[in-house]
């Protein structure tokens, strides 16, 4: 059966070249659902960069989505923040993504309580008056289930996935070189934002432990605006800052090469499961990653996982994943082989099922 679905991204954009998750997971089911027979329009409202431009934008989207008739036949808002102005237009039937509840879980600890109040208010409102929920975790169902008492055949599990055309190992008769960006040594690769949630911090101050184990140990930092109030001062406090480096956003086309060469990556994330430790290991390299919300569930024994809020476990996790063969042998087969389960078109044939049982 055919059918029809606008997905709403607002505020948010459908690209995967940015670094952003959910603006990655648009253009996945925006690129893959033609081929499953659903017809995919797209309603955006482009980049925001300011609080007054995204008030702006909401008032027109509400407008703009009141107005539309007849031609979608399922509304699918691909985040919860833009679920918002679909229920306010009273759009039915609506398929929310809900990607996590973090923010029941770390409070305004790491942000202004504003947001606080805005993120879990989104996420309570998603709950109560979408059509259907998709999650990529049994973990996020439950929360949902027994916190927010949202009934429990509204939701539908459907993981991420990961472009395996992308992201792979090195093959034998290649010759990928190794990025001019890195430096000699053992390099540590972290792919993220430059907050406190993805837990740069702990990974900067627990890098002189690394350093005293493993001397050519280097880190590389790939994200953009690291000059901050919040890396600069944690990086002036460094005894071995000539070990750590910021070479900015890593480009799409140049990821799997930083991949590949890493000796390890890590994601110490206080708000759970990222997009980079499922890429990492699908190009073969080892991971270490946050112990927190639902990364546990999904990493389980492919990859080491350590508190991001304890630089001596962190720097031990790290070191372990550096220096014993046996172990990096163990973690890139069971990363692999986590990996190859996830994949972007396994989760568009998916998402398009929760579509037809809404119609």
């Amino acid at each position: 059966m055919s059918a029809s679905a606008c997905l709403i991204v607002h505020p948010y954009t459908a690209r995967k070249d940015i670094g952003a998750g959910h603006d990655r997971y648009a253009y996945e089911l925006l690129n893959r659902l033609p081929s499953l027979g659903v017809t995919p329009t797209l309603f955006e409202s482009g980049h925001l960069t300011t609080v007054s431009q995204a008030l702006m934008a909401e008032v027109k989207a509400v407008a703009r989505l009141a107005c539309m008739r007849g031609k979608e036949r399922v509304y699918h808002a691909t985040a919860t923040v833009n679920a918002q102005s679909a229920i306010t237009a009273r759009k039915h039937p609506l398929v929310t993504t809900i990607h996590d509840v973090l923010w029941f879980a770390v409070g305004a600890h790491y942000d202004s309580r504003i947001k606080y109040f805005l993120k879990t208010n989104a996420i309570r409102r998603a709950a109560a008056r979408s059509d259907a929920l998709i999650v990529p975790f049994a973990s996020t169902r439950d929360f949902l289930v027994n916190e927010l008492k949202t009934p429990a055949e509204r939701i539908h599990i459907v993981p991420y996935g990961v472009d395996h055309d992308q992201f792979y190992g090195m093959r034998p008769e290649e010759d990928l070189p190794r990025p001019v960006f890195f430096p000699a040594g053992k390099v540590v690769l972290f792919v993220g934002a430059v907050n406190f949630g993805k837990g740069i911090d702990t990974l900067i101050q627990c890098f002189d432990r690394v350093v005293k184990s493993v001397p050519d140990a280097q880190l590389v930092v790939g994200s953009g605006g690291w000059d901050t109030p919040l890396l600069r001062p944690i990086w002036e406090k460094s005894s071995v800052k000539e070990h750590i480096r910021f070479v900015g956003f890593i480009p799409e086309g140049q990821l799997r090469s930083a991949y590949v060469h890493a000796d390890l990556t890590a994601f110490p994330s206080r708000y759970g499961f990222g997009l980079a430790t499922l890429e990492s290991m699908a190009c073969g390299t080892p991971t270490v990653s946050g112990r927190t919300l639902d990364a546990p569930e999904f990493i389980g024994d492919a990859g080491l996982m350590a508190d991001p809020n304890d630089a001596e476990e962190l720097a031990t996790q790290i070191i372990r994943g550096l220096v014993d063969g046996e172990l990096r042998e163990s973690l890139i087969r069971r990363g692999l082989g986590k990996s190859a389960a996830f994949r972007w078109q396994q989760m568009a044939v998916e998402t398009a099922a929760v579509y037809r049982t809404l119609l």
